[in-house]
């Protein structure tokens, strides 16, 4: 399962690289229509992708369907209400020994500030990998990227972007 699935090239390389059935959740119809468009109807028979209209707050799937849930760069964007439903959301469809994603940015500390692309918006930056600890989950790995995706560690706390691997024991 990819939250915040966007367009879909995200969910598309997902299914290809795991060769298997990959759902795409984003509360944007048109990039869920663009993703359908583009990638929905795959010609190889080895993995499957569906992409679904949706917030992670209400997720259309029985109890431990997915083996893994993946954030892609989404929670920085989700009000603080809904957060705590998100994460037992997402803890409910995973299956006990999968595993869990977050692509986010890599804060020590919340905080609080307007969206740098729409500043009628605003972005939470929190150690989100620590909502799951906190629910049993072990961390597994942590990667640290610059903010244009390379690999590194970027010394700007406001720009640090990292994707943590978690385990649903």
């Amino acid at each position: 399962m990819d939250i915040g699935c966007s367009s879909g090239h995200r969910t598309n390389n997902l299914a290809k690289r795991t060769q298997s059935h990959v759902y795409g959740l984003d509360p944007s119809a048109k990039a869920i229509k663009y993703a359908n468009k583009t990638f929905g109807f795959n010609k190889e028979s080895t993995y499957a992708l569906s992409f679904l209209v949706g917030t992670a707050d209400d997720l259309p799937f029985q109890d431990g369907f997915f083996d893994f849930v993946y954030f892609s760069f989404c929670l920085y964007t989700v009000d603080r209400e809904s957060l705590s439903t998100i994460v037992i959301e997402s803890n409910r469809v995973l299956k006990k020994h999968g595993k869990l994603a977050i692509l986010d940015f890599d804060s020590i500390a919340e905080s609080c500030n307007p969206n740098k692309h729409n500043e009628t918006l605003t972005t939470y930056k929190a150690p989100y990998d620590n909502l799951f600890i906190a629910l049993g989950y072990q961390s597994v790995a942590k990667l640290s990227l610059k903010e244009d995706g390379n690999l590194g560690f970027e010394k700007d706390n406001d720009k640090r972007v990292a994707v943590t691997l978690l385990y649903k024991p």
